[in-house]
């Protein structure tokens, strides 16, 4: 379900660019730190995003921002920046949570061969949660992905209403042990980012779970027949969570720190946009192909 909320590289200046890789590697860096070498592998441009909006409302500007150089397995030879920080160190120990429980809910929901695959991986993800030393929030998480699992086991038709609660779940991550504004702050972005992610991937998954029977609240609502000529109203939807995201991003008071405000707002105005842009065309020029060929059939 992760995999959209990134940056559009091209619009960065080169400096913001590469504030952003020594983020990432810095959040790679701490997942091996607090939670374990192999939990790295579920690093996701997503908590960098996490990172980047905690720091934001941290007392730290963009000078006091700690960068070391390391050499790590993926890039031994040459050292890289890596930013230390202690809210990277938040996002890693919450990406541990969040894969353990994504595991927990694979093999609960899964087929045979699914299960068995996640069953093998369990080990690895119940250490990373146990370094990660989050109970309550593990607690509280584990609850909202068990509303959103009984949602979907009865085919809930309303997207908005399963899009709240993985809102609620991503809420509660980001706002997770800060006070006053801040967490307010949090929360809304939070939420309205995780009703974005859920529904691109809903709308990104649709052809897909039509084939294999997987739920999908467009397929509850729309059918098997296609989105079609709705597709107008589902990107108008999403645009509007997107405007709703924007409104509480900018109640941040950024400061000093404008290489991480230019690349959270590089990855609202272009990184999501430029996803739901791909995601969109893709059906587009399907629809185009059917119109053609329909076109042939009607001359023949």
């Amino acid at each position: 379900m992760f995999g959209y909320v990134k940056v559009n590289s091209d619009e960065l200046l080169v400096r913001e660019y590469e504030l952003y890789k020594a983020i990432y590697c810095g959040t790679c860096r701490a997942m091996k730190k607090c939670t374990g070498c192999l939990s790295s592998f579920s690093l996701r441009y997503d908590f960098v995003f996490l990172s980047l909006v905690r720091m934001a409302l941290s007392e730290d500007s963009d000078n006091s921002l700690k960068v070391e150089r390391h050499r790590c397995i993926a890039h031994p030879l040459k050292k890289r920046n890596m930013v230390v920080h202690p809210e990277l160190d938040y996002a890693a120990r919450s990406a541990a949570v969040l894969s353990y429980l994504k595991i927990k809910d694979d093999i609960a929901d899964s087929g045979f061969l699914r299960r068995i695959a996640c069953y093998m991986a369990l080990p690895v993800f119940s250490n990373a949660k146990r370094r990660a030393k989050l109970p309550s929030l593990c607690e509280d998480a584990a609850k909202d992905i068990k509303r959103l699992s009984e949602f979907e086991k009865r085919r809930e038709e309303s997207v908005d209403i399963v899009a709240d609660v993985f809102g609620e779940l991503l809420a509660r991550i980001f706002s997770f042990g800060i006070d006053g504004v801040g967490a307010d702050i949090a929360h809304g972005i939070g939420y309205r980012l995780g009703k974005i992610i859920y529904e691109l991937d809903a709308l990104d998954d649709y052809p897909r779970d039509v084939k294999s029977g997987s739920y999908n609240p467009y397929v509850c609502l729309y059918g098997s027949d296609g989105i079609g000529d709705r597709l107008s109203a589902v990107r108008s939807g999403i645009m509007l969570e997107l405007s709703a995201l924007e409104n509480e991003i900018m109640r941040i008071d950024f400061g000093e720190r404008c290489a991480v405000e230019h690349i959270i707002k590089n990855t609202l105005y272009l990184g999501l946009t430029r996803e739901l842009d791909r995601i969109c065309r893709g059906y587009e020029e399907n629809n185009s192909s059917r119109k053609e060929k329909k076109n042939e059939q009607i001359s023949l």
